[in-house]
């Protein structure tokens, strides 16, 4: 659909149609395509926007473009319009990263970096533990264990405790970083963990895209905490007093009679946050999706509530388009046994009606909490800059290192958008879903890891 076609329609303001005919365009645009799935009734009322991003990947060298995972959802056509704008700016600033001269990306050694940049100006990638001895000698295992003599690419990015430079490798906190062919005489560059864009945001006001990124960070480590490990997550009961407005608009928009969602409170207390997980389960038996999940962050439980509705009711989608490829329920199956290293398949995998008992087990509907009943919320009026300093304030206090990208390059600022990402090694990265960072020390806080079976979340 063109996007003045769209614009017109659903009487879009004139920032939000700026964006389309700039952003969106087969020939120029940083988007190809948007798409818009025909509503189901038998879904929540939420608006769901894919997207196309342009080929980028044609820039690094390959021939298939990576999974993007570009989508938006709200109550209304601009609320997911911008959301899916805004998600499409940050995907491409992540693959533009490693073709932008502006940035440098310097090769060499952990002892190399610390002769040129100082001990405190590198990252101790040589501390930092992600999977076990088990875990890298299983057959195909896609990472490997650092080197002393690894010859790694480095970014620089800002130490938020210092405001000094801080060095770190690329691999860590970029996904458009592709390991270029190493020096002669020098070992190949090992993969130590898989980047995710878990961590990063975009928008064109700058202190909301690093508040949203730093919830996102927080939410990553919180949600793989508690899947992998036996932590609990209480149902959240909806009351008038403390969450109102989403009794109303569940009230309003959950169709009864096909599906019935429910909210667990995954955590998020020491760092004043709210960390909440929507389940939406199908009331048909049998049915395809039989269930579908989200996440949602804030320091007011509503909105996390909200957030966690939204990114749910927008799930099923993603479902349904992999239930239409031929062979995807066998091959969904077959990869839960060997290995899911994408954001679709487990999506799909937990979709399936005989996967439903692994979800209770881990959301039991049982186990409930009253809205009342659950922590206070930190503020009442969103001041994203308090909230921001206050949510750095506390990482911080754990004693973490956490190091700040500005993504941004020349043609995103000309759109208008700033992109940043956050990155710290003490939080447990938000990963590929069958290889769980086994061996992070951040497990211990949700007392342990006790499994490895494929995580939910796209």
């Amino acid at each position: 659909m063109r996007p003045s076609v769209i614009a017109h329609r659903d009487g879009l303001g004139p920032a939000a149609h700026d964006l389309l005919a700039r952003l969106v365009s087969p020939l120029t645009g940083l988007q190809r395509t948007l798409a818009v799935p025909l509503r189901d009734d038998g879904y929540p009322r939420v608006v769901v926007v894919t997207g196309q991003l342009t080929s980028v990947h044609r820039l690094l060298g390959l021939d298939e473009p990576l999974q993007y995972h570009i989508g938006g959802y709200g109550l209304h056509v601009e609320e997911a319009l911008m959301r899916v704008l805004g998600e499409s700016v940050e995907r491409y600033a992540h693959m533009i990263c490693g073709t932008d001269r502006t940035r440098a990306v310097e090769r060499g050694t952990l002892a190399e970096m610390r002769a040129r940049h100082g001990h405190g100006g590198v990252l101790a990638v040589d501390a930092m533990r992600f999977f076990t001895a088990e875990q890298l000698a299983r057959p195909g295992f896609p990472v490997q264990p650092w080197r002393p003599d690894a010859d790694l690419g480095w970014v620089r990015a800002e130490n938020v405790a210092t405001g000094g430079p801080l060095w770190l490798p690329a691999q860590l906190a970029i996904v458009g970083y592709l390991r270029p062919r190493p020096a002669e005489g020098r070992a190949p560059e090992p993969w130590l963990v898989p980047a995710i864009t878990t961590g990063t945001a975009a928008h064109t006001v700058p202190v909301r895209a690093l508040r949203s990124a730093l919830f996102e960070l927080v939410q990553g480590h919180v949600a793989t905490g508690h899947w992998y490990s036996d932590h609990p997550a209480p149902a959240i009961v909806p009351d008038d007093a403390r969450t109102p407005a989403l009794r109303r608009l569940l009230e309003r928009d959950m169709p009864r009679h096909r599906c019935r969602i429910r909210f667990h409170r995954l955590g998020g207390d020491g760092f004043g946050l709210h960390v909440v997980a929507g389940v939406l389960e199908s009331l048909a038996e049998g049915e395809v999706p039989a269930v579908a999940l989200g996440l949602g962050v804030d320091t007011r439980l509503e909105t996390a509530m909200y957030k966690a509705y939204l990114e749910t009711s927008a799930m099923p989608y993603l479902a349904i388009l992999n239930l239409a490829k031929e062979g995807r329920i066998d091959d969904a199956r077959a990869l839960a046994r060997t290995g899911i290293d994408n954001l679709d398949d487990n999506v799909f995998l937990y979709a399936l009606p005989e996967n439903r008992k692994a979800i209770d087990e881990r959301f039991p509907p049982g186990l409930r909490v009253a809205a009342s009943d659950l922590p206070s919320d930190r503020s009442r009026d969103a001041d994203p800059g308090l909230e921001l300093r206050e949510l750095t304030r506390r990482i911080l206090a754990r004693g973490a290192t956490l190091a700040l990208l500005d993504l941004t390059s020349p043609e995103i600022a000309d759109l208008g958008f700033q992109v940043y990402r956050f990155y710290s090694p003490e939080l447990l990265p938000f990963g590929l879903p069958s290889y769980p960072p086994a061996a992070h020390p951040a497990f211990a806080e949700f007392g342990g890891l006790t499994h490895d079976r494929p995580h939910p979340y796209a």
